[in-house]
């Protein structure tokens, strides 16, 4: 492997910068979202019209409960995969493969806590094996399925995952209907495609990552590689459990707070408003691969994926706050009661502003340099669920909603200014290139170069 210098050589290019490949890749993981946001609305719909809101609220808690953590280990593991394969051709096999030992190693201990904690505090399941059970099952099965989303992207695979998950969204909505009797009817609906998308793709995964003699002869490589992806995914997975993991779990503290019916009003808000962030995160994990391989051209990728993507979400914000009194009419007019169109109104302006975060969050990623991240997180998190303690007892799911918002315009704020700083301080303008700039590396990007110095 070439190890950087301390200071990085940008150099004069004339071609375009590759906003091809990221908007092929793009494409592809957005119709993937965008088929799983479509199935998973109007799964929601029929659990909605099927069970009560008192007994949705239950599932959709312990959903989150499974959902959560499952994001958390998958999307950082997954984050830290996108951004090492590129660069680090030649070891992919070992990369990916150390990735999924990762996952259980994060993810057993975490899937026990979860599962005692949802038969402790939610109120309606208190004491139930049933229900510990389904949450660890859930937990393990779910982040093996997300992961391996991001292991197919990094190895050159996102034009599978729309199918892969049209398959898991139109399967729920055949399971679901045949087990509404059962107790956890939403949760198990969610758990079985999964777990048949898992065991399908598993063999092609190992095909795909088999070791050869090329792979054997950079044993070194992969060794150095691996150290590096252990480092990068203690951060990327921090870094996500402090936003969307916190945003995810959210479902859960609203129904141990708020009870069963705000639970289920806020539930189905977010994932009215899910398919909003789904646009958003498709170009951004293309974006982290992209700018991975691509560093002279991260500027230029950066500020493409921001023109393109912010009208778009904020359309799709309009025309879902417009259609969300139908919706809610449709599925139960109780909801309208519980401040649904509101909360929807609320989430939909947080994920137009979550555009900004998300997309220079990825750049972060791409540059392995996350300090900055995972402070603005940090101070984010924890303000957020002090406020959600102490609102949501009185206020219920709409107290949630502004919190998100809050949180939202914080971390927003801090991702333009800190672009903005990085632009003029480095003396790079965004989508243009000099022959002579030279980026001197000041603190955590210090850091890491020591890192890649010392071979980690």
């Amino acid at each position: 492997m070439t190890v950087p210098s301390a200071a990085v050589d940008v150099a004069l290019v004339d071609d375009a910068p590759p906003t091809g490949r990221l908007y092929r890749d793009a494409t592809s993981l957005v119709a993937s979202s965008l088929v799983a946001a479509a199935t998973g609305i109007i799964f929601w719909a029929v659990a909605a019209r099927l069970l009560t809101p008192d007994r949705l609220g239950v599932q959709t808690a312990l959903l989150s409960a499974i959902s959560g953590p499952a994001l958390i280990i998958a999307a950082g593991i997954g984050d830290a995969l996108n951004a090492m394969i590129p660069s680090h051709r030649g070891a992919e096999g070992a990369i990916v493969r150390l990735g999924y030992r990762l996952a259980f190693i994060y993810g057993m201990p975490v899937a026990v806590i979860a599962a005692i904690a949802s038969a402790t505090f939610l109120p309606s399941v208190r004491g139930s094996a049933l229900a510990a059970v389904s949450v660890f099952v859930g937990i393990v099965v779910w982040t093996l399925f997300a992961i391996q989303d991001s292991a197919l992207t990094s190895l050159g695979r996102a034009r599978w995952l729309p199918f892969e998950n049209g398959f898991a969204g139109l399967a729920k909505l055949a399971i679901l209907p045949f087990i509404t009797a059962t107790l956890l009817s939403v949760v198990w609906a969610s758990i079985i495609p999964a777990a048949i998308a898992v065991a399908f793709f598993a063999p092609i995964l190992r095909r795909i990552t088999r070791r050869d003699d090329a792979e054997l002869a950079s044993a070194k490589l992969s060794a150095v590689a691996g150290q590096r992806l252990r480092r990068l995914s203690i951060r990327t997975t921090a870094s996500v459990a402090l936003t969307l993991g916190a945003l995810t779990l959210l479902p859960f503290m609203v129904t141990a707070l708020g009870g069963a019916r705000q639970g289920a009003v806020f539930s189905l808000s977010l994932s009215m408003t899910a398919v909003l962030d789904f646009v958003t995160a498709g170009v951004g994990i293309s974006l982290v691969v992209q700018a991975s391989s691509r560093r002279d051209h991260e500027w230029a990728l950066v500020r493409s994926a921001l023109t393109r993507t912010v009208p778009i979400v904020t359309f799709g914000a309009v025309c879902l706050v417009a259609l969300s009194p139908h919706v809610y009419r449709l599925l139960n007019a109780s909801y309208l009661d519980l401040h649904g169109v509101e909360i929807v109104t609320i989430l939909a302006v947080a994920a137009v502003l979550r555009t900004v975060y998300l997309l220079w969050s990825s750049l972060q990623q791409a540059r392995q340099q996350l300090t900055f991240v995972l402070t603005i997180n940090s101070v984010a998190a924890v303000g957020g669920y002090l406020a959600v303690a102490l609102t949501v007892p009185s206020h219920g799911a709409l107290a949630a909603a502004f919190t998100v918002l809050g949180i939202q315009i914080f971390l927003s704020s801090g991702a333009a200014v800190h672009m903005i700083w990085s632009w003029r301080t480095r003396g790079v303008k965004p989508g243009r290139h000099s022959r002579t700039n030279r980026i001197e590396p000041t603190g955590a990007e210090a850091a890491d170069t020591e890192d890649q110095h010392a071979g980690i």
